[in-house]
């Protein structure tokens, strides 16, 4: 467990197969076998080095949407739906995993940073990897009905929810609780739109605000 990813890769140790360090130490030597690594520099990359972020509106960095999309259970080459794509985090890791990409967001600004971001991300596809099938990103506001194309279509609804607006400062109780009661009717929307778009074995991974109130 001392052995990092971070370690690995700035003393440029191997990282494909499997690796045998000793790591010798004043009090004893430790064998150690590395069978896998994540990829942190991908993850930089698809977060700061994309065409667009939005720090201001999201906090969800790629490798929570890996975990996100992982939670759902969704079956291999399965539709993922991500109601609030924001600049596309969500959709981004899904194509990224070989999952069939549909995203949307009410705000038509988003909607075309996340099909930017997603034509950049498709150019970072290895080169074996099978040709993903098209992303559908287009605008449209959860609390409305989906479009009749979505219907039973999905496998999962994976989304970062409306977390509150931007703060900078801790807000008082009363605050954190007009954001409960927002995100309370915009969730009971959002599970009234899922139902019809998901299949009757379909699943919905969502983020929560949490707040440390004053």
């Amino acid at each position: 467990p001392d052995l990092s990813t971070a370690q690995l890769l700035h003393n440029r140790l191997p990282k494909d197969g499997v690796a045998i360090f000793l790591l010798v130490a004043p009090e004893r030597v430790d064998l150690v076998t590395v069978d896998t690594i994540q990829d942190i520099e991908g993850y930089a990359r698809r977060d700061r080095g994309r065409p667009y972020a939005d720090p201001g509106r999201g906090m969800l960095p790629p490798k929570v949407a890996q975990m996100l999309i992982n939670l759902s259970l969704v079956p291999p080459g399965g539709a993922v739906y991500d109601p609030f794509c924001g600049v596309g985090t969500i959709p981004m890791e899904a194509l990224l995993m070989g999952f069939r990409v549909i995203a949307s967001d009410s705000a038509p600004t988003q909607v075309e940073r996340t099909k930017e971001n997603l034509a950049w991300v498709s150019e970072q596809l290895p080169a074996d990897a099978p040709e993903p099938q098209p992303p559908h990103v287009f605008v449209h506001d959860i609390i409305k009905e989906p479009p009749d194309f979505l219907e039973g279509f999905i496998d999962v609804v994976v989304t970062e929810g409306w977390l509150g607006p931007a703060r900078t400062t801790t807000p008082l109780p009363r605050e954190a609780e007009e954001v409960f009661i927002k995100v309370q009717n915009l969730l009971s929307k959002l599970f009234q739109s899922a139902e019809r778009a998901l299949k009757s074995s379909g699943r919905i991974v969502i983020t929560l605000p949490a707040f440390l109130v004053k």
